[in-house]
């Protein structure tokens, strides 16, 4: 799912995600991103656009003490769920 922003707020996002320790830039441009909080904790892959971002993948995530790590959940496809997310990147690297 598409969401526009302004040339400046993408550079800003860009800029914010590249700093952020939750965040990894991929070789293609993408970025994944894990959101701690506030919860519930979602992992999300994000591509810059020329108007904005798309949202490609996005799940819940769980921690396993047995793993001693966090595995995906259930995969969030809806649009309520992908707006939401959309709103939480915003205050987080925007501070919108």
């Amino acid at each position: 799912m598409k969401f526009a922003l302004t040339k400046e707020e993408l550079a800003r996002l860009i800029e914010a995600l590249r700093r952020d320790e939750d965040a990894e830039e991929s070789g293609d441009g993408s970025f994944t991103v894990d959101l701690y909080e506030p919860e519930p904790v979602v992992s999300l892959e994000l591509y810059p656009e020329k108007n904005g971002y798309s949202i490609t993948a996005a799940a819940l995530m769980d921690f396993s003490e047995e793993l001693d790590g966090w595995y995906m959940r259930d995969r969030i496809r809806d649009e309520e769920g992908l707006r939401a997310l959309d709103q939480r990147l915003r205050a987080k690297f925007l501070g919108a």
